[in-house]
């Protein structure tokens, strides 16, 4: 297995973000993304998980809710920032891409956010797509040791600290999304 770089997600430039021309595969088109021709990989910062992966599989969901801790806004502003490049990019290549230019405002209307906006007087949540297949999370989970752990162990409110693999944009006839 070959090891890949993780970047701590204040560390990584968005300005180095390369973008594919969208490819289809099936119904859907799908532009890879990169950061200096290598995987995005990004580490998180202590969240708490705002429920127990026990409770995420049986419910057959496949979302993983967390909430900022210590009012530090920064990653949340990462994500936010990179929908915006992502908007921007998507525009700036749209006649390459789709052969014809499309308006921004057409843009933003069609893109699905990675964040929803936050409320004042509002907790800082956000929500990451677990990668599962038939019922089977497909990612190992490791303590603070390093040791593989049990999916069981993460419960409510537990610290956390996610490994991010941010792929692609995925584009669908009438939306589309950056898919972690």
């Amino acid at each position: 297995m070959t090891s890949q770089k993780v970047f701590d997600f204040n560390e990584i430039n968005l300005k180095h973000f390369t973008y594919e021309k969208p490819q289809k595969k099936g119904q859907s088109y799908f532009s890879n993304l990169s950061c200096k021709n290598k995987p995005i990989h990004i580490i998180s910062p202590k969240l708490r998980c705002l429920s127990s992966i026990k409770d995420i599989i049986k419910n057959k969901s496949s979302l993983l809710e967390v909430e900022i801790m210590n009012n530090d806004y920064s990653f949340y502003d990462f994500f936010t920032n990179l929908d915006l490049k992502n908007i921007q990019t998507t525009f700036n290549n749209s006649n390459n891409w789709f052969d014809r230019q499309i308006a921004i405002e057409l843009i933003e209307d069609m893109y699905k956010r990675t964040n929803k906006p936050i409320k004042k007087d509002e907790s800082h949540k956000m929500s990451f797509k677990l990668p599962f297949y038939k019922d089977q999370l497909q990612c190992p989970i490791y303590n603070q040791n390093n040791d593989l752990i049990n999916v069981d162990n993460i419960e409510k409110n537990a610290e956390i600290i996610l490994c991010i693999h941010i792929k692609r944009l995925k584009i669908l006839r009438s939306t589309y999304y950056c898919d972690i």
